[in-house]
């Protein structure tokens, strides 16, 4: 390596390394004249522009491998100080010849932010500054060293040092703004991958940059829109709400990136408030953030959703809308009160949206989440806003219930157990009536998860049963309601023992009092008479049936008494048979239901 360079007379080499600020400007006027000498000679040269182009790449190449090794990599840190700033003169010598040679200039300058002496961190943040300064849209090609430069002297013990790269971070931000083809993509990756970090002066760092961005967009030479890259950062900015720390820093970075957040959303609200529709990705990253459980995560997320439910009506047919929809009913039980009432909206709006456009889409998904939901909950707000959605569902498009009806009826009559709440029995109810009216068959489900719920809740029974069972016979007709119980108690195995008790003397007053109740129907007394061995009542019965006018209803359901004596249940009716001198009514009973 030679002692000296063209760009650096000898009487120069000693100047700039000197501790004296003076001397090392002498050492500077010096290199300055020398460089432009050089241009100069360059320009007045007859050689063509390759060769110059040649000339001036070796000298400028071997120049800085001269201040490396010369300054930048000796221990005096005053020589370190000097090659700084005798390749930050150089640079802004060379004038428009420094955009060909920028990135070198930076890369070797940016070294210097990892040294161990502050004042040449200080020196070399100045020097870089000034290389930017001079050709800043070349300077983004090293965007991500700078920042990361940037990031690390944010850090620094120095508050000098601090001072000078928030200097060079403005400076930065300025220079993104003079881009013609702004490289967002670029820049928010390099946010992106750098916003977790924990350190609260990076994060600072990175809301400011990106809230510059944001509030500045308008300011940009070509029309940029950031809510494009909102997916990008989103997570990394709610994540610095969480940090409890009280310190000031930690303060500071909260706010800075709650009023980020507050202006994304005002940005939101304005551009999908028209006919724009939110972009998937940016749903995606909704509902990702929704699995969080910090307060100040669940309280960002739903302000966000409610917006979305306000101005996207068609949200209701995105694919994970499910998840939306459990995020929501789940908040509507969180203690915090401003967290419910929000809950609250959003879920009103939601509603609001599905009733006006009659149409909902995923049905299953959403009732598995309902219905889990509701299983899961005891909440009165939870129960109701889930019984409100079963219903309006059920109005809307009852042809898709089918698939789910089993479950929904089941997790529907388990809403009985809350008779403390007149509310819930109304939802309950109203909700079971529109259960019913998908035909018969849902009826009889209902009956039997009725039943079931009566057997293993002894205390509903007896303190609720006959409130449940009258409002649901006042709204279905007592008629319907008690052949499906009788169905239901004839054929299930649960009923049993049941029947088996109805037989014996002990429960004869019993029996008497459920004919008393099922002679209203005919075919159900007939029915129930021949079981509990009534014979002479049952010929009695079919006697009045004959001289009615027979409906296709009525023979259906003798029909269907034919065929229960072939079933277990009337073997006791079988072995009569045998004995009909005992049993003559029995058999005329038998004889004219067959003709």
């Amino acid at each position: 390596m030679p002692d000296t360079h063209e760009f650096i007379p000898e009487t120069a080499l000693s100047k700039i390394g000197e501790g004296s600020l003076e001397a090392r400007k002498r050492g500077l006027v010096a290199i300055d004249s020398s460089v432009r000498k050089f241009i100069q000679s360059l320009n007045s040269n007859s050689i063509t522009p390759e060769e110059r182009d040649s000339m001036l790449n070796n000298t400028v190449k071997t120049f800085l491998e001269f201040v490396k090794y010369k300054f930048l990599d000796q221990p005096d840190p005053n020589l370190r100080i000097g090659g700084l700033m005798a390749m930050a003169c150089t640079a802004l010598s060379l004038e428009k010849y420094l955009l060909d040679f920028c990135e070198k200039f930076i890369k070797l300058v940016i070294l210097s932010f990892y040294d161990q002496d502050n004042k040449v961190r200080y020196y070399s943040c100045e020097a870089l500054y000034n290389i930017v300064k001079k050709c800043k849209v070349e300077s983004i090609s090293c965007i991500s060293e700078i920042f990361d430069g940037i990031c690390k002297l944010t850090c620094d013990i120095d508050e000098d040092v601090k001072y000078a790269s928030q200097i060079l971070n403005r400076l930065l931000c300025d220079t993104i703004l003079e881009f013609e083809d702004v490289p967002l993509d670029l820049i928010t990756d390099i946010l992106a991958n750098r916003i977790l970090v924990l350190n609260p002066q990076i994060r600072q760092l990175i809301v400011i940059i990106q809230h510059f961005i944001l509030l500045k967009e308008n300011n940009f030479i070509i029309e940029i829109d950031m809510l494009e890259y909102l997916p990008k950062v989103f997570l990394g900015i709610a994540n610095m709400l969480t940090d409890n720390n009280n310190k000031i820093l930690y303060r500071d970075v909260r706010s800075s990136a709650e009023m980020c957040l507050n202006d994304f959303l005002i940005k939101f609200k304005k551009k999908y408030s028209k006919s724009n529709m939110i972009k998937e990705d940016f749903f995606k990253i909704i509902l990702l953030n929704c699995k969080r459980s910090e307060h100040v995560i669940k309280l960002l997320n739903i302000v966000w959703i409610r917006e979305i439910c306000a101005i996207q009506p068609q949200i209701i047919h995105f694919k994970g809308f499910f998840l939306l929809m459990d995020f929501i009913i789940s908040q509507l039980s969180d203690p915090s009160e401003e967290l419910n009432k929000i809950a609250t909206e959003a879920n009103h709006l939601l509603y609001r949206n599905v009733s006006e456009v009659k149409s909902i889409s995923y049905i299953e998904k959403i009732l598995k989440v309902l219905v889990d939901k509701l299983v899961d909950t005891q909440n009165e707000q939870v129960i109701l806003s889930i019984l409100d959605w079963f219903s309006l569902i059920l109005q809307i498009c009852p042809e898709k219930m089918d698939p789910m009806s089993e479950t929904l009826s089941k997790s529907v009559i388990q809403c009985f157990k809350h008779p403390q709440s007149q509310m819930i029995m109304e939802s309950t109810l109203r909700t079971t009536f529109l259960l019913i009216s998908l035909g018969d068959s849902h009826l009889e489900l209902l009956a039997g998860d009725l039943l079931n719920l009566f057997k293993t809740e002894k205390k509903l029974l007896e303190d609720s049963g006959r409130e449940i069972v009258l409002n649901l016979c006042k709204q279905l007709g007592f008629e319907r309601f008690y052949t499906i119980i009788t169905n239901s108690m004839k054929l299930s195995t649960e009923a049993q023992e049941f029947r088996t008790e109805l037989l014996t003397p002990e429960k004869s007053n019993l029996s008497e009092q459920l004919l008393e109740i099922w002679s209203h129907n005919l075919s159900s007394a007939l029915s129930f008479s021949l079981f509990i061995e009534k014979y002479d009542l049952a010929q009695d019965l079919l006697q009045k049936i004959s001289g009615m006018n027979l409906k296709l209803d009525l023979l259906v359901k003798l029909d269907q008494i034919v065929q229960l004596m072939d079933t277990h249940i009337y073997s006791r009716l079988r072995l009569h048979l045998l004995k009909p001198d005992v049993y003559p009514s029995l058999l005329n009973t038998l004889l004219g239901n067959s003709d």
